[in-house]
């Protein structure tokens, strides 16, 4: 590998390190601003943002960067809460959350 090119991949490891650890850092900051809980059963693991009025359609097509500023753009607005991984899979398959929690395997 040439010097140049050996280089240039360095920077990019540096560049996407420094990316991961901005990113880490955003999610455990919104997750600690948002209660580090699910809003629904209060659970404390396997946790994601959820927005209470999508505002877009899929969320999860964006960049990991773009999805974490948006969720803290409209965490200001109070539009997104943690919801538990079985919470979530509810939510998306009835359209509402479970009134109680739901089980493990959902």
């Amino acid at each position: 590998m040439k010097t140049s090119a050996k280089k240039l991949a360095q920077k990019r490891a540096a560049k996407n390190l420094r990316d991961q650890v901005y990113r880490a850092a955003i999610k455990a900051r919104l997750t600690e601003e948002l209660g580090a809980a699910c809003a629904n059963c209060r659970a404390k693991d396997r946790l994601q943002f959820d927005l209470i009025h999508p505002v877009v359609p899929r969320p999860g097509t964006m960049s990991s960067t773009s999805r974490l500023a948006l969720y803290s753009q409209l965490h200001k607005l109070g539009n997104v809460r943690l919801l538990c991984e079985p919470c979530f899979k509810h939510k998306l398959k009835t359209g509402q959350l479970p009134s109680t929690p739901p089980p493990a395997g959902l």
